[in-house]
Order: C-alpha cells, then structure tokens, then sequence
C-alpha cells in the first residue's frame, strides 16, 4: 500500500511540473487539468475548465473544413478503440485567438467510465517556422523556374545537366524532361578539354565568366557568355550557369569593321563642313563641304592653327579658349561667326568634340553648319515675335526683355510698372462676343497710349491684361498721377458697333528697386498689386505692399497651383478611422484630402477647398477624390481585409453638376466596388443652400445604392421634416459639441438630443473629434456606438490606415 501511495505521489508530481497541457476527459467532459492546461487556454483556475466540453476548446471550423466536435468526437472514440491516438489540432484561447498544437490522447482504464487523457503540446511556433521554410523555399524555387535569364544546374562530376528553368527549355527548345537528359557537352559545342578546364575553374574559384558556342534543339549555333559557379543543394555540389546570348553582340562587333569603312565617305560627302585637328587646334584634314564653305585647299591649311584661318579679328583669344575647353575634353556647342578665303563673314552652328581613341584624346572633330538663311528668318520672326497681332502693342517677351535691359542699365533711378486688368472684361466676350470684346481691347490700348510719356513701354500680356514700363522715375507719385488718368479717363463711354460700354480698370504698382530687382519678381508684385486694387471697393489702384502682400500671395499662389495639383501629384488622401466602440473595430473611414505644396507646403484644406470651389476646380478634384477612395477601398478588399464603408466630403459645386450621379456610377462601375461601401458626405449647411436640388440628387445616390451622411451636424439650422425628406444613414455630430463635454453638462445634452432624433428617424450617429477617454466614456453613456477622433486614431496614409486593418 505505501508503495501505491508513493507512485501515485509521483504520478500526481509529473501531473502538475509536466510543460504539457494535460486534461482528464471523463464521458465527454474535462474533469481535471494540469496548471499548464489553464495558462495555456487563458484561463484563470481550473473551475473555468472543469465540466466544459473539450471541444468548446476549439474553433467552430477546423482548418480540413469540417465541424470541430464532430470531428473532436471521431478522434476522441478512435482513442477508446485503440488505446492511443496522436494527431494535430487547432484550440481557442479565453480571448478568443487560436493556436496551433499536437494532441496525444490515450485511454486510462479505470472502473465504471471511459477515461481519456489527451496532453496537447503547443506547435504554434513549429507550425509558423514550417510555413516560413515552405514559403521560402517556394519563393528561391520560383525565382529560378519564372526568371527570364535562361539558367541551369549541371553535375560537375558526370557532366549532367540536372535541373533547368522555363528560360532555359525555351531557349534551347527542349522540354525540361529532354534537357535534363543530357550532358553539357550535348549544348556546349566549345572543346571539351576547354570546357572541363573551365568547369574546374568555376568549381574552384566559386565564380567565373566564359564564352562558349551552344547548340540549340535545331541546330543553331549561338554565341553565349556564360556566369558560373559552385552552389550546394541538398548537401549536393552543382555547378550553376546563367547564359546569356551574345550572337547580336559579335555579330555588331562584326559590323563595326564593316561601318568603319564608310565613315571615310561619311566624312567626304557630309553636308556640314567639316575640320579634324590634332590636339593643339592644327588641321589634320577637311572634307569637300568646307572647302566649299571657307574657299580652302588642304593643302593650303594643313598644319596651321583653325584660329588663324577662319576667326574673325578681335575673337581670337575666344576661339582659343574654345579650343582649350575641348582639348581638356568637353564639348563646345555654340552659334558663332567665322570667315571665308576673301573674309566675308558667316554665321555657323560650331560643334566641336574631342576624338577618343583607347581612352585618350588624339584630336578634335569640328563642324561647321552654315545658318545664314536661318538667321535672316529668324529676324523676320523676331520683328513677329515681340509683337500683339490684336492691338499692335509689345507683346509679354518683349516686355521681360526690356524690363531686364532697363534693370541692367546703370543710370536708372527707379523703374515703375504698372500691371492693369479689365474689370468684367468676361462679360463683354461672353454676351456680345468676342469681336466686340477686340474692339474694346483695342480702343483700351489707344486710350492709355494717351497719357504714357513717350519713354514708357506698353505691352499686352495676354487676354484683358496690360502692363506698362516706365523708366526713369523720380517719385512714385509720377506713377500714380499716370495710373489715375488712365483710370479716370475710361469714365468716358466706349462706343463698339454701336454698343455704348462703360468700363473699368484695376492697376497694380510695383517699383524697382524698392519691390524687386528682378523682371519675374516686378510683374509678380505689380500683379499682385493688382488683384488687391480688384478687392478694394474704394480705389482701383494699389501700391504693392509688402506688409499687405504675404496673405494676399499665398491666395493667388493657391488659386494658380490648385489647377496642377493633382498632375504634379501634390494631392494625397488620408483615412481616418471610424470606429465602432462596442465592438472595438474599424467599421469604416473618412477620406481627406491633403496637399503638399512644393513651395508653400502643407496647406490646409479650409484653405485651398473655398479657392477651388470658386475657380471651378472643385470638380475635377472631387472627382479625383472620389475615384481614388474606390479603387483604395477595392484593393483593401482584394487583400481580403473586412469590408469597410469610406465616406467622401462633397462640395454643394459637385452636386449642382448635371451628370454628377453618372460620374459616380462610371466610378464604380471602372473600380468594381460596392456601392454600398462609398459613403457621400456633405455638411449641414452646404445642403440648406438648396434643399430641393440637393433631395433629388442624394435620392439619385440612394437609388444606386450609395450611403449618405450628414457632416458637422448641428451647426445649421436643420428641421426634423428636412432630414426625414434628405433619407440618410448617418448624423456626425460636430466636433465643437465633442470640445469639452467632459465639462459641459449643456453639450452632454445637445449630444444626448441628437443621438435620441437621429434614433428615432433610423439613423446612425458618428461622433467627431474624440480626443480622449472621458470623452469617449460620456459619449458611451448616451448611447453613441460609433466614434471617430485621435483617441482612436490620427488620419493615416493608406499603408497605414492597411496595418489597422491588418491588426483588427
């Protein structure tokens, strides 16, 4: 009996100290566990598992597909059969995640029941090593079948080839099963003592290079390098190639030999003249077009300096300093004069290179193309080019040239430009045409000819703009005294086939050196000027201003730049997580857009969405938007992440365009998503500005599918009866009502009234801008489920926002 009661001891001992979980199965139940069993499944003591059912101890569906206690029973009863059984095993922990673990399960015969005690071994780590081996494994192997290099294995010792990939059965044009075969020496047609000295090479130096002669399936033979190695494979040593076909290669070297020997006639026969000297600048030889073009004979130059026979007087130390620049290398490219036998002159394109031969310069190569006839169109165009066609004034080029000529100009004082702009100038174009609209910009330009000196440069910058030099400026009052009698005189009616027009002009000012000192920094501040005198009611002229200008930039800037935003890949979305509290996950995002400035840098969108809505590229933008959150929430989903809704913010501009419904389903139709997975956010306010309107088109959503939410709720003035008409699925309530609640009984309760309307008409809530816990704990309380706010979350890029997704 002692001796029984000590074995039992131990046995009791190695119960409790064994690193295995150990249940006692008694008629289907557990009736007794090891403490190891109760760490394992995350329990805290043993009465958690105790009288449980061992399958409850497993997920609903095992990896095979089938039910975990049907599955669990059959094992379980092939224990009682045979007395032992091991096999592997999923089982869920307290906190419902999963692990991987081998079961041994034997039976203890004991009296009156049939007692199983299964010890589970945890293999989760085993498991996942298994899968890292396989997958790498997997990964090098396709590397070799699907690379485009053509690559094989050879046996160093009997010579055979042993494996080769896809490349390689292509090039060769054999099967795999035929190529592995044969011997190296079956497609390598070289010597065979050369090749074995090579493949001892390789074997012994780990890595070589060679060049051999293969043989295809059909007999070609082909040039080929070859990069060979040693490598070992299961314990195995194999010598690896990767060809690579050289044919074209000797083929062109071949061709080269060929080619050389026309570049005699090339050089003979070429159009340009052309000169080779040797490294000092001293003719070598001259082909048939520079005799023609210069008047030379050979043997009349040859061994004298090109400077001395073609430059022009007073360019020699010039020329010579070209002929430095190519003798240390680099190459000259230059428009230039230069001079025949009887010394007319003669405008050329001049290249001249150095000759390279084994990696150093044995001469010079210089050509001559002659460009007389160029030149003299090209000052026909010029006289074109500084032009206005419309109203005979300088055109912008000629201005910028101008204005940088006066900069340069020592002896100027100050240098005033005055930028100036048709006020409603649209109009006129758009309700009486555009001849019309000429003829005012034409009687514009004689009028302000009037009261410019005659010093002063006026020229049109295009469509209703003007800007005017004038240099030699005193005081800035001469300026200003010009700019009010222009502006003054336009108070007189401007009669236009018959149409009496009054007109307006804004002026802007800038001054050299006082607002700039250079031509592009000048017209800027002058057009600057000029915006700010458009916004000012009371005077229709404006001094730049540095103190005034910095917000006034920053807008124009905006308004300028918004239009490129998105070909210059400046705009970017972030998502911001939507989460549903009780469930604690991530039910769906907010898109917002971002965008990075190369200049000005991150600038707000409160900023730059007002600008685009009034010069009309809030569309084209919302578009952009809108197509990308699709095909970003598609990919998710392809990943196989949870199905999540994305909500977009909708400018009212977006929902006045006639075919905005349309874009949208040609959007989900190109990207494949779920209607039911965009969500089309617009604020409060945005909608009262024209209820009707707004109604059928969100109706038009809702039809397709589309959800529908109403942002920065109660900021406006919404009416019960509006927001049961707009039927939409989601209230977010405005992040000022969210701003200290946690000290605002009044907010509390603003909070608790929206979430009990919004209930009562069926619709969800969202809560913005939840910063912190206490916010969420009250929000909680009133019974608000869904959230969203840096307490959770920041707005992250879409490879963040993906590992949110990744960790749910």
């Amino acid at each position: 009996m002692e001796k029984y009661d000590k074995l039992e001891s131990i046995y009791e001992t190695l119960f409790k100290i064994i690193p295995y979980a150990v249940l006692i199965l008694e008629n289907g139940e557990i009736v007794d566990c090891n403490q190891t069993a109760i760490c394992m499944f995350g329990y805290e003591n043993k009465d958690d598992i105790i009288g449980v059912e061992p399958f409850k101890l497993s997920p609903t569906i095992q990896p095979n597909g089938l039910i975990s206690d049907e599955k669990g029973k059959a094992q379980i009863q092939y224990a009682l059969s045979n007395g032992n059984h091991k096999f592997e095993w999923v089982h869920k922990k307290s906190d419902g995640s999963v692990f991987f673990s081998e079961v041994i399960l034997s039976k203890l015969f004991t009296e009156g029941s049939n007692t199983i005690c299964a010890i589970i071994r945890d293999v989760t780590e085993w498991k996942i090593m298994q899968n890292k081996i396989k997958e790498s494994e997997n990964k090098y192997r396709s590397l070799f079948e699907k690379s485009n290099a053509v690559m094989i294995l050879i046996d160093p010792e009997t010579k055979d080839i042993v494996d080769a990939n896809d490349a390689a059965c292509v090039y060769y044009g054999y099967t795999k099963e035929k190529l592995t075969s044969l011997k190296i020496t079956a497609i390598n047609v070289s010597k065979k003592e050369d090749l074995y000295v090579q493949m001892e090479s390789a074997k012994n130096k780990k890595t070589n290079y060679f060049c051999f002669k293969h043989r295809l399936s059909s007999g070609e033979i082909r040039d080929v390098e070859v990069y060979g190695g040693l490598i070992e494979i299961n314990s195995k040593k194999l010598l690896y190639s990767i060809v690579h076909d050289i044919t074209e290669k000797v083929m062109f070297e071949q061709r080269l030999m060929i080619q050389k020997s026309y570049f005699k006639q090339l050089f003979e026969n070429s159009p340009d003249a052309i000169a080779i000297l040797d490294n000092e600048g001293k003719v070598i030889s001259i082909n048939l077009a520079f005799k023609d073009l210069f008047q030379y004979d050979l043997d009349e130059i040859k061994g004298k300096l090109i400077t001395n026979i073609i430059c022009i007087e007073g360019n020699h130390e010039e020329d010579m300093n070209c002929t430095r620049i190519v003798q240390s290398g680099k190459i000259i490219r230059k428009e230039t004069i230069r001079k025949d036998k009887q010394g007319n002159l003669i405008d050329v394109n001049l290249l001249s290179y150095p000759i390279i031969y084994n990696d150093k310069q044995i001469g010079i190569y210089s050509i001559y193309t002659d460009i007389r006839e160029r030149k003299k169109y090209e000052e026909k165009i010029q006289t074109l080019a500084y032009t206005d066609s419309l109203t005979g004034l300088y055109n912008r080029a000629y201005f910028i040239d101008r204005l940088n000529y006066e900069i340069n100009k020592k002896e100027n004082k100050n240098i005033g430009i005055m930028f100036l702009d048709l006020d409603g100038f649209k109009k006129i174009n758009d309700t009486l045409g555009h001849v019309v609209g000429d003829n005012v910009l034409k009687s514009f330009a004689d009028r302000i000819k009037k009261y410019v000196r005659k010093e002063d440069i006026i020229a049109r910058m295009g469509g209703d703009e003007f800007i005017i030099l004038l240099p030699n400026v005193e005081k800035n009052e001469e300026i200003i005294d010009i700019a009010k009698k222009i502006v003054q005189n336009l108070e007189n009616i401007f009669v236009i086939e018959e149409h009496n027009l009054y007109l307006t002009t804004s002026i802007g000012i800038s001054t050299y050196p006082s607002d700039g000192t250079d031509a592009h920094t000048l017209i800027k501040n002058a057009d600057i000027a000029m915006y700010k005198a458009k916004e000012n009611i009371h005077s229709k002229i404006e001094v730049y201003s540095h103190r005034a200008s910095s917000e006034l930039k920053e807008k124009f800037i905006i308004d300028n730049d918004i239009r490129s935003a998105i070909s210059k890949n400046e705009l970017y979305i972030c998502y911001q997580p939507i989460v549903d509290v009780m469930k604690k996950k991530i039910i769906g995002a907010e898109a917002l857009l971002r965008w990075n400035h190369s200049e000005l840098g991150s600038i707000s969108p409160s900023e730059f969405i007002p600008i685009a809505e009034k010069n009309g590229c809030i569309n084209s933008i919302g578009n952009w938007v809108i197509e990308n959150v699709c095909r970003q929430n598609k990919l998710w989903q392809d990943l196989g992440y949870k199905n999540i809704f994305v909500s977009v913010n909708v400018s009212v501009r977006q929902l006045e365009e006639k075919d905005f419904v349309e874009k949208i389903k040609s959007i989900l139709k190109s990207t494949n998503l779920d209607p039911r997975y965009l969500e089309i956010e617009i604020t409060e306010s945005a909608y009262m500005e024209n209820i009707d309107n707004i109604i059928s088109e969100l109706k038009k959503l809702k039809d397709i599918g589309v959800g529908i939410s109403i942002d920065d709720f109660g900021t406006g003035y919404s009416s019960l009866s509006q927001l049961s008409r707009l039927n939409i699925d989601k209230l977010k309530i405005d992040k000022s009502f969210v701003d200290n609640i946690e000290n605002n009984d009044t907010n509390i309760k603003i909070v608790g009234a929206i979430i009990m309307v919004a209930k009562s008409l069926n619709i969800d809530v969202i809560a913005e801008g939840v910063e912190n816990k206490r916010q969420l704990s009250i929000l909680k309380k009133q019974r608000c489920k869904k959230v969203q706010g840096y307490v959770f979350s920041r707005p992250l890029t879409p490879d963040e926002f993906e590992k949110r997704l990744i960790r749910q």
